[in-house]
C-alpha cells in the first residue's frame, strides 16, 4: 500500500465512523497502521537521502492526520455520549 491509497482509506474510516459503522472503521485503521510500518520498515532501505526524506515527510503528513482522525473520533464519541 503507498501513501496515497493510506489517505484514501483514512477518509474511507472517517465515513464508516460517521455511519456509526466501527466494526469496519477499526478493520481499516488496523490495515492503515500495518502500512505505515512497513513504508518505515523499507524507508530505512532507500539509499538516496533524497528520497528517503520526501517519504519521511510524506509520512509524518500522514501520521498527523492520522492523530487528527482520532481526535476527530474522540471528541465525536464525547458529544454522543453527553
Amino acid at each position: 500500500m503507498d501513501l496515497d491509497l493510506a489517505f484514501t482509506l483514512l477518509g474511507k474510516a472517517e465515513i464508516e465512523r460517521a455511519a456509526n459503522n466501527t466494526e469496519h472503521e477499526q478493520a481499516i485503521l488496523t490495515k492503515i497502521r500495518q502500512a505505515l510500518s512497513t513504508i518505515r520498515q523499507l524507508t530505512k532501505r532507500i539509499l538516496n537521502p533524497q528520497v528517503r526524506a520526501e517519504i519521511d515527510a510524506k509520512v509524518r503528513e500522514f501520521e498527523s492526520a492520522l492523530a487528527a482522525q482520532r481526535l476527530n473520533a474522540t471528541s465525536l464519541n464525547r458529544h454522543r455520549l453527553s
